[in-house]
């Protein structure tokens, strides 16, 4: 009766060893590396086609310590997994109390690879965190739903180590007169500012519904710099040659808000192709600094 017993554990462990490495379809999953300042992608195949297997799956392999010492499993053994919740392009994770006990990074790294596997599936687009059935916080904010954009930079782009970056962005309401808020948490390359990064995530635009893009998607930043608390931003000429559907003042506070939510920048100076003696719609003089305009934004 011990031999058979010992059989079946051994058949157990064998089957949890080759999860991960079955025939089926393609996905990926993720580890970090042992500084812990990436995420590392790896793919897994899976025969089913249920959503919630899958998504089940793919936290067991995540939790699987790797047979390379330079891949480490993300998430700390003290972290409960999440039960999984699916309806229509939504997917819920709902955590215990536990899940505080990460760290800031390794929470946001977990955080992005959870996020990044889940909408990878067939129909899922958008992904939402709770802590014993109330919506996550960080920072003192609720972070609310996500998407795969909310996480901007992929893995394995290099030997640069990635830095995360909590940001306030302001798009535009419906009606396009007013700013709403819109918090993210960015990932970025170490060689690429902050600064940088929320302007070309502005002009990607919102990827949640009731938000609105505030900037031509066809601007491209060519220079930004922070001096004495302000920040130099030299755009395209598509800036003021392109038109958004909203009002004069959205574009020059869409930039200007969430640049200053930003630490260290007080206020904002915007530049053409390096000019600013301009106007911006024939209204709006470029040729000064911008301050937080808390008037625009909707609450």
């Amino acid at each position: 009766m011990k031999k058979i017993t010992g059989m079946i554990l051994i058949a157990t462990m064998l089957i949890n060893l080759v999860a991960c490495q079955t025939s089926g379809s393609s996905y990926f999953y993720y580890y970090t590396n042992t500084s812990c300042v990436e995420l590392i992608k790896k793919e897994t195949k899976l025969k089913t086609d249920s959503n919630e297997e899958i998504i089940k799956a793919l936290i067991d392999c995540m939790g699987t310590k790797s047979s390379d010492k330079k891949e480490c499993v993300i998430k700390p053994d003290y972290v409960t997994d999440p039960t999984v919740s699916i309806s229509n392009d939504y997917c819920l994770l709902d955590f215990d109390s536990s899940y505080y006990q990460m760290d800031s990074y390794t929470e946001v790294l977990y955080r992005a690879a959870m996020v990044k596997e889940i909408t990878q599936l067939k129909d899922i687009e958008y992904v939402e965190f709770n802590v014993d059935g109330e919506d996550l916080v960080k920072n003192n904010k609720e972070v609310g739903v996500m998407t795969a954009s909310d996480f901007v930079d992929d893995a394995n782009n290099g030997d640069d180590s990635v830095e995360w970056t909590n940001v306030t962005l302001y798009f535009a309401t419906k009606s396009g007169d007013k700013l709403i808020r819109y918090n993210r948490t960015l990932s970025h390359s170490s060689n690429v500012s902050a600064e940088k990064l929320v302007i070309e995530t502005l002009i990607k635009g919102p990827t949640q519904a009731g938000f609105y893009r505030t900037l031509p998607s066809d601007v491209r930043v060519l220079s930004v710099s922070v001096i004495d608390g302000i920040c130099y931003l030299n755009l395209s000429s598509e800036f003021v040659d392109e038109m958004v559907n909203v009002t004069s003042e959205i574009p020059i506070y869409s930039i200007t808000n969430s640049l200053c939510s930003l630490e260290g920048i007080d206020a904002v100076r915007i530049l053409v192709n390096g000019d600013s003696s301009i106007s911006f719609r024939e209204s709006i003089s470029l040729d000064t600094e911008f301050e937080f305009n808390e008037s625009l934004i909707n609450e």
